[in-house]
């Protein structure tokens, strides 16, 4: 005898995988990084295989950039001469790291293939809020120099104004903007005993909007100011995309009134 279709699940799933801030650097690379993914979701299936599912969870993202390039910045010293700022980034390394708040709301379509095993699909959208950002660099060097044309002299190893090598840990927030994401989950469930089924499976999570606003500074200022990677001239757009494993438990909280098989179609 097969069991009641179960209506309502509550589910906890954990995942991880490349998490990253996508962007693309005009002097320089980028790669993304590891993340992790926690969600707590509500499902109710409204007939023998469709459903909804909306709920809460939190989702970290990772990035590094590495710069290699001589920029130059017209400026004028303390004594009214003018002169360009020169910034040679060796190597220069910046990780950025981002924790998002998420709201997700996704059709979900279960199909039974077996007593005990199922598919579970899901396709939506998703509304991420940073609630923790942040930069560091971890390596190479800046080397600063001021050039006077006047005088066709280049200036260097002169801290005291503001020309020299800098190896210092910047670090400081990013100002990231809402994401608003497509998000595809696919995976297996299989019935653990009447009321808990074990979830498997692998998600895609798409940004749709730009998370970061132009800047017109340089990362590297001549005033001594450090921007960061993504609040200056090198980028001006940044989306966060994802792919991943996730596993978890739904908990069924319809009543059962016959067995404890899985009944999803």
């Amino acid at each position: 005898m097969q069991a009641q279709k179960k209506n309502g699940y509550l589910s906890i799933t954990a995942g991880g995988g490349l998490h990253g801030l996508s962007y693309n650097l005009h002097d320089g690379s980028q790669k993304g990084q590891f993340g992790y993914t926690l969600n707590v979701g509500y499902s109710y299936f409204f007939t023998h295989n469709w459903g909804l599912q909306s709920g809460i969870g939190l989702q970290s993202f990772n990035a590094e950039s590495t710069l290699n390039y001589l920029s130059s910045v017209p400026d004028v010293d303390s004594d009214g001469d003018s002169y360009v700022f020169r910034t040679n980034y060796k190597n220069w390394k910046e990780k950025q790291e981002a924790l998002f708040f998420n709201i997700p709301l996704a059709l979900q379509y279960r199909r039974s293939i077996g007593k005990k095993f199922g598919l579970l699909g899901s396709a939506g959208v998703q509304i991420s809020i940073p609630i923790n950002t942040s930069y560091i660099n971890t390596g190479g060097e800046i080397v600063s120099t001021g050039y006077y044309s006047q005088w066709n002299v280049e200036l260097k190893h002169m801290p005291q104004h503001g020309f020299s090598t800098n190896t210092i840990d910047y670090k400081g927030k990013l100002s990231l903007n809402p994401s608003y994401m497509g998000i595809v989950d696919l995976g297996s469930i299989y019935t653990l005993s009447s009321i808990v089924d074990l979830y498997v499976g692998g998600y895609i999570n798409y940004g749709l909007n730009n998370v970061i606003k132009v800047s017109n500074k340089e990362i590297f200022q001549p005033n001594g100011v450090y921007n960061g990677v993504l609040e200056s001239t090198q980028t001006s757009k940044v989306n966060l995309v994802v792919i991943g494993i996730k596993v978890g438990i739904y908990f069924k909280l319809d009543k059962v009134t016959r067995c404890g098989c899985l009944q999803m179609n």
